[in-house]
């Protein structure tokens, strides 16, 4: 089991997959903590829709490198790996590695079967365990980040786009 600290930057989207991959993660035995110090991984999931947003996700890449140990795995994960990922790749050595928008599910395999330094950004995309009942209740307490009550709504990442027409009331 490994103590994971899941840093979310940007949009509710962003949120709502902290949120599933946090309910990924407990579900594969692993603790989510708040303290990054204390933690076996850092994930850090990124935004990078506007230029202030790319720096915010920089620089807490930063930060959380500062905190990287021995043994400790430092993960990028989101928008920003999606969109500059050649670029960080070369720029960010301290990473472990860079997941794009549809990747966050590898998170948890990562944590249990290390491998080489790597990006992979081929399935642009949210994140969504094909396990999780999108309808189930799931009651949330103070100290279980990453459980929310689930109805009839869903998020679309704006970024990328929807080819049906609709309409919103």
């Amino acid at each position: 089991m490994k103590k994971v600290t899941i840093v979310t930057l940007g949009c509710a989207k962003n949120t709502a997959d902290t949120d599933n991959l946090a309910r990924v993660l407990k579900a594969r035995g692993h603790e989510i903590v708040a303290d990054a110090a204390e933690a076996d991984a850092i994930v850090v999931h990124t935004c990078s829709f506007i230029e202030a947003a790319k720096k915010e996700s920089i620089n807490t890449i930063l930060q959380a490198s500062q905190l990287k140990t021995e043994g400790k795995k430092l993960i990028v994960t989101g928008c920003l790996v999606q969109q500059h990922g050649d670029e960080i790749f070369k720029e960010l050595p301290e990473v472990d590695a860079f997941l794009g928008t549809g990747q966050l599910g590898q998170v948890a395999d990562l944590l249990q079967k290390p491998r080489a330094r790597f990006m992979d950004r081929a399935n642009p995309g949210g994140y969504m365990d094909p396990d999780l009942h999108p309808t189930s209740n799931v009651s949330r307490s103070t100290s279980d980040v990453g459980s929310r009550t689930l109805g009839a709504s869903a998020y679309l990442r704006l970024s990328e786009g929807c080819s049906h027409p609709c309409s919103f009331a």
